[in-house]
């Protein structure tokens, strides 16, 4: 390994690199608190089969009501809890 010009230190990184998901972000405690803001009933994870019904990726994170009829898709790393972004599932 080549030493550093003089006056030049040499950088080295303290954290590896993170990868922020939904998931990560999203614990438990506050998918909790976390309420519908169209029905106001509490919120939980989708199920895989819920998000394949829904052609959602199974590697999304998503968030759905407790009945099981509103999904909140994550933008950015975020649940996107906008009612007219989100549709009502037909057939419930």
């Amino acid at each position: 390994m080549a030493a550093s010009p003089p006056g030049v230190t040499r950088s080295i990184r303290l954290f590896p690199i993170i990868n922020y998901d939904l998931q990560t972000m999203l614990d438990d405690a506050l998918i909790e608190i976390l309420r519908c803001p169209e029905t106001r009933q509490p919120l939980r994870r989708a199920t895989g089969e819920e998000k394949r019904a829904q052609d959602i990726p199974d590697d999304e994170e998503t968030l759905v009501s407790l009945d099981g009829t509103r999904f909140y898709r994550g933008l950015n790393g975020l649940p996107s809890l906008l009612p007219p972004a989100n549709e009502e599932v037909s057939g419930g």
